[in-house]
């Protein structure tokens, strides 16, 4: 409900659409809910897939992803990525957190190498894509796509048990 609060207070969505095929999720979200077809919701189906589904039995000009995974982006984190694919009339929008300062190196002056300081990741929090760009064969990344970086302490993708307990205690910090 985290992604749901979320798009509600952003005042921007004509439809919410929560995709599941999880009697949990259904019961607690049902207003929102779509069901998600079988072979959609299998561990290994990349999102894209189901947001592909989504743009073919809803109608809309763009999609806008919350993923669940994500609750510390903001209703602001929301509208700043909208007016970014607004302003910027690109296919995509992507928020993307500063990469680990030793992910990748650049080779120097004799080969010595160097940290680059300038990377960027998806988080997870939030992808845009135009329904057109979508259903043309693109994804996040094969079009004119945008980043839109966020801070590290909203940038949290809860993948893992450790990622939750994490969470929670980034939770308890905030509500102190």
């Amino acid at each position: 409900m985290w992604a749901v609060d979320a798009a509600l207070e952003a005042k921007i969505f004509d439809q919410i659409i929560v995709s599941t095929d999880c009697p949990f999720v259904t019961e607690i979200a049902s207003p929102w809910v779509i069901p998600r077809p079988h072979h959609l919701a299998q561990d290994d189906t990349p999102m894209i897939e189901v947001i592909r589904d989504m743009a073919l039995r809803v109608e809309s000009d763009m999609i806008i992803l919350l993923q669940p995974t994500s609750p510390f982006r903001t209703t602001q984190d929301i509208l700043n990525v909208y007016d970014m694919m607004l302003e910027s009339k690109g296919d995509a929008v992507v928020s993307v957190t500063d990469g680990p300062y030793d992910l990748v190196f650049q080779l120097g002056h004799a080969n010595r190498m160097r940290p680059r300081e300038d990377i960027v990741v998806a988080n997870g929090a939030i992808y845009a894509i135009t329904t057109r760009a979508l259903l043309g064969g693109e994804d996040w990344y094969s079009g004119v796509s945008y980043a839109y970086r966020m801070p590290k302490d909203r940038s949290l993708d809860i993948d893992t048990q450790a990622d939750f307990e994490l969470a929670k205690a980034m939770l308890e910090r905030q509500t102190a």
